[in-house]
């Protein structure tokens, strides 16, 4: 599905890699563009994906029957309401109760690694066929290659941007994928094996990538 296909070839590890990374390459200045670029990944790009998914599946629907159905399976899907539901409690300014926030705190905690344990448990039971080894490759090449050349074309000759945030962005986009394309290609049944290929293979060459990059924008 072109949808699922686009989230794997544009969603970068920022949360778990890319803070770290910026922080350790370009120092506490770069937090606020590392920061930004989670919200943007985690929030704002992860729930188009789920709208456009839902729009691929609703494919022959009149329009006002594609616009309820994804208006509903959106509004009540725990990927919309969880962040929205984050969001406007860091907003309200409300403080939890202790005991509520070192339980939701382990349980949030626990999210990346169970993500990373299905992954692996799917790559376990799934044999890896030519045609999804030719789509793995081209999603691993058009993430760790295509994006940051888009990205750097954009951050150092379309966009008037200081160093600091044109270097944090190229660095960003070239992370590999995150584990949040896995989560919707298996909530929908859309090849999760392709993706769950992706992210590992993605993982493995950005070492080489991601190391090639830091070593030419990194401050000397």
């Amino acid at each position: 599905m072109p949808a699922s296909r686009g989230l794997d070839a544009g969603y970068s590890n920022v949360g778990f890699m890319g803070i770290p990374m910026c922080l350790l390459v370009f120092g506490p200045d770069s937090a606020p563009a590392s920061i930004i670029a989670t919200l943007f990944t985690a929030c704002v790009l992860f729930l188009f994906a789920i709208v456009m998914v839902e729009m691929d599946l609703q494919k022959g629907a009149t329009l006002g029957a594609t616009i309820a159905k994804v208006a509903r399976s959106l509004l009540t899907s725990p990927l919309f309401i969880a962040p929205v539901a984050g969001l406007a409690v860091g907003l309200s300014g409300f403080a939890l109760p202790a005991p509520f926030m070192s339980f939701t705190t382990l349980l949030g905690g626990a999210a990346s690694p169970a993500a990373l344990v299905c992954i692996g448990l799917f790559l376990a039971q799934e044999r890896v066929v030519t045609h999804d080894a030719t789509s793995i490759a081209i999603l691993v090449a058009l993430k760790l290659v295509m994006q940051p050349a888009v990205t750097a074309l954009f951050a150092f000759h379309v966009f008037a941007m200081p160093p600091l945030w044109s270097h944090s962005a190229v660095i960003l986009s070239a992370l590999p994928i995150g584990s949040g394309p896995f989560t919707i290609a298996k909530l929908y049944g859309l090849e999760a094996g392709v993706t769950s290929g992706a992210i590992l293979v993605s993982h493995i060459f950005a070492v080489l990538t991601v190391s090639l990059l830091v070593a030419w924008l990194a401050p000397g």
